[in-house]
């Protein structure tokens, strides 16, 4: 048996069983990826993939749990390679990080300067994606870390560090009738067509949950992943915006009103694989956004912690406000 064809057949499933796509990522061909699951589950003696034709539709029991082992050699191998290449030049590599358009723009430009001063050879790659699309190239390994906001659809095996609070704000435009009012509440806005954030409303998010304890339905007319997407359609007069309160710069066509007593404040984290080998750079760039997160703290819960040390460890009530 082949490392090879161990990655291939993690690779495939990863790809969604798409023989063509995986081909690319693998830098291979086609019937390199078919020879290679022939020779697997000849060696093997079982049939690892459900098929139509020539076509591979999904795993079988037997192949999930092959799946599950040959994911785990593959990982151990690229953290071999990591340890290999850190111990040799340990300022050079690539360091993945998931989050989104909100902390990319506003939060990280000071964070992403500092460490590229320290680390000018190590190549930053952001993969930019909504709440889920974080949690899952995390639990696949296709990121160091993400920064999130959102718990709702974290895997099993991920652990997060809390690191600072935020709030959101209402945006309407100068001339809108709400402007003229001293206060508003949920009532008020849930009268309008909203826009805000495409993971804004689910059914745990904190807007979702503020509107139905008050028993009224919002009606969200647009979503977006990016905030200058959302106070171009406000401008335009589509309807009331919901974003970040970091996210918003002054501007004469739009008004901001605070929505601290209208929502819950929000809590923006690291989010890291347990037992994951962690690059020592990774380590320096998680300290820059948050200080508290030092490697020898960072390091001994990822291996020995569980979620409920992490959380006794960090008060909500002291962390930062942004």
């Amino acid at each position: 048996m082949k490392i090879q064809h161990l990655k291939t057949l993690v690779e495939l499933t990863q790809n969604n069983f798409h023989v063509s796509d995986t081909a690319k990522k693998l830098h291979t061909s086609q019937p390199a990826i078919s020879k290679h699951i022939k020779i697997l589950e000849e060696e093997l003696g079982i049939q690892l993939f459900n098929r139509q034709g020539k076509s591979l539709l999904s795993l079988t029991p037997v192949g999930k749990k092959v799946h599950n082992i040959a994911k785990d050699i593959c990982k151990n191998l690229t953290d071999i390679e990591f340890i290999v290449a850190q111990e040799i030049q340990p300022k050079i590599g690539v360091l993945n990080v998931a989050t989104n358009h909100t902390q990319l723009k506003y939060i990280l430009p000071d964070v992403i300067l500092q460490f590229t001063k320290k680390f000018p050879n190590v190549t930053i790659n952001f993969l930019q994606g909504t709440p889920q699309q974080l949690s899952d190239w995390l639990h696949n390994d296709q990121c160091d870390f993400a920064i999130i906001t959102e718990n709702t659809f974290l895997h099993e095996s991920t652990l997060t560090f809390p690191c600072y609070k935020w709030h959101h704000s209402i945006i309407l435009p100068s001339n809108h009738e709400l402007t003229k009012l001293s206060s508003i509440s949920l009532e008020h806005i849930s009268k309008y067509p909203l826009i805000t954030y495409n993971f804004g409303f689910n059914d745990t998010s904190i807007l979702e949950r503020s509107f139905f304890e008050q028993k009224l339905i919002p009606n969200i007319i647009l979503t977006a992943g990016d905030t200058d997407i959302i106070k171009t359609y406000v401008k335009n007069g589509l309807g009331i915006g919901i974003i970040a309160d970091m996210a918003y710069n002054s501007d004469r066509e739009l008004v901001k009103i605070c929505g601290k007593n209208l929502f819950p404040f929000s809590t923006t984290k690291i989010a890291i694989k347990k037992s994951s080998f962690v690059k020592d750079f990774t380590f320096y760039f998680i300290e820059l956004f948050n200080s508290k997160l030092n490697k020898n703290l960072v390091q001994k819960l990822i291996y020995t912690g569980n979620q409920s040390d992490i959380d006794s460890m960090f008060d909500n009530r002291t962390l930062d406000v942004k």
